[in-house]
């Protein structure tokens, strides 16, 4: 059996003048697990929609699983049509965060599509697959599937989490050409980069997020000896040495992330990394080992600098350890990364300026600051009126966290008007002599000074191209 796995790419070009690209992990573990069995040539797509096209009609797979975000549905559903033109009798099954938010919607918008698998993919797909070669399919035993049947959709109950994730294979990295993927430049600490989890699932109640719809709230995740074999792999099987950790909370269990980096540094393996986390879930020791084990920079949703604000998107952390877990960071010497969000429905532009002389303030390396976008799953959403939610697929393509592109819905400000918040706060925390100052001062090479020259005009650009969208609309 011949099986195609794809992420839907991005079609909005924000990303790609960053020259930002990563590996998808969660095909990648998916397509490791699912070719353990025998008679399974599993292949993992790369590339834009006429190479798909190329590659569909050369290789002619059986089943092709598209995964996808929101803003990237209605690509997924161009490579859909794709599939469906040139192998009717291809099985398609489409995932991710968009499908495990919406479920049935989609088998309803894209009539060329058969399955959905709604959580997490793995034992899914598995499942799928064998019953797909049975001769007499029992989808109900699939839990997580959505299916047509005789006149309508049939939802199987998602079953619950997979405690046991060390079960998985390391993802098939070797699928792919790994020199395609680069990190932001302002992540970019090795000669390549590789991206990696060492844990699942997130227990906050974050309003805004919707991360829980495929990973659940348990937190899961893998032992100290199975996170430094993954990295003994990537650094000496695919020579890279810059490593990305999309832990939604590395730093949960510190007992777990002291191993992990005392393992590291006895290792003697000559990486850098970067991680997430949570401000209140750090402190002076875990920063310190963690810089000692190679960490460079710490990415910190921060959300906003009003504290009611911050009450009610349900963050429950405190200005106050916010700026004391910065302090630990610059004292260890590891960069920090503070991410924004701008024009909640109900947040009045007074809050949206204290976010900004937060961040302005904070002593933050770099600051992210993006207009809020409601995603499907979310508690947010259900406060996004009716008439303002997509009336078909190509709408959903603006539902980004992108000042560009996305789509925004604010008590206060207009999209347009928000856009402009969003840009001025950029230029209010970039463009100030001791920010240029202590990033200038932090350059360590020709190639992150050629990085921040870059990360500046992009900024630059798209803040200008804002404005003069603007200056024309008044024009007129």
């Amino acid at each position: 059996m011949k099986i195609l796995l794809a992420e839907a790419p991005f079609s909005y070009t924000d990303s790609i003048i960053k020259g930002e690209r990563y590996f998808p992990l969660g095909i990648g573990y998916i397509a490791s697990y699912i070719r353990q069995s025998p008679g399974r040539d599993v292949k993992i797509f790369i590339g834009d929609m006429l190479q798909f096209e190329k590659a569909v009609s050369r290789d002619l797979p059986d089943v092709v699983g598209i995964t996808c975000m929101t803003n990237t549905y209605p690509t997924a559903a161009q490579m859909v049509q794709i599939v469906k033109k040139s192998n009717p009798r291809c099985r398609i099954i489409l995932g991710g965060q968009h499908v495990s938010s919406v479920h049935a919607d989609v088998l309803r918008d894209i009539p060329e599509a058969d399955f959905l698998a709604v959580g997490e993919g793995e034992i899914l797909m598995d499942r799928f697959l064998r019953e797909l070669v049975s001769g007499k399919p029992a989808w109900e035993h699939v839990p997580g599937l959505v299916y047509r049947i005789s006149g309508g959709i049939k939802e199987v109950p998602v079953g619950p989490v997979n405690d046991h994730i060390e079960q998985f294979p390391f993802p098939a990295r070797d699928l792919v050409d790994l020199n395609q993927y680069k990190s932001h430049p302002q992540m970019r600490f090795g000669r390549s980069t590789a991206s990696m989890i060492t844990s699942r699932g997130c227990p906050w109640l974050c309003t805004y997020c919707s991360s829980h719809v495929t990973m659940g709230r348990k937190y899961r995740f893998l032992s100290a000896d199975y996170v430094l074999n993954e990295i003994q792999e990537i650094y000496h099987r695919y020579h890279i040495n810059n490593i990305i950790l999309w832990d939604d909370l590395f730093t949960l269990n510190h007992d777990r992330v002291h191993e992990i980096c005392e393992k590291i540094i006895k290792s003697g393996l000559n990486i850098n990394w970067f991680c997430q986390s949570r401000t209140d879930r750090l402190n002076q020791e875990i920063a310190d080992i963690m810089r000692r084990a190679g960490c460079k920079m710490i990415s910190f949703g921060i959300e906003s600098g009003n504290e009611k604000t911050l009450e009610r998107i349900r963050k429950n952390v405190k200005l106050d350890v916010v700026t004391q877990t910065i302090g630990f960071c610059r004292k260890a010497g590891i960069r920090t990364q503070g991410s924004f969000i701008l024009g909640f429905p109900w947040e009045t532009k007074e809050e949206m300026e204290d976010t900004i002389k937060f961040a302005s303030r904070s002593n933050l390396d770099i600051a992210l600051f993006f207009s809020f976008t409601p995603y499907p799953g979310t508690t947010e959403w259900q406060y996004v009126p009716e008439e303002a939610k997509p009336r078909n697929i190509g709408e959903w393509e603006r539902f980004v966290c992108n000042n560009l592109y996305g789509r925004t819905w604010n008590s206060c400000l207009d999209q347009k008007h928000m856009k402009i918040m969003v840009s001025k706060a950029h230029w209010k925390f970039y463009f100030r002599f001791s920010q240029i100052f202590r990033m200038v001062k932090r350059i360590a090479s020709a190639e992150e000074l050629v990085a921040y020259i870059k990360a500046a005009f992009n900024l630059l650009y798209s803040i200008l191209k804002i404005l003069s969208r603007n200056f024309k609309k008044r024009r007129l």
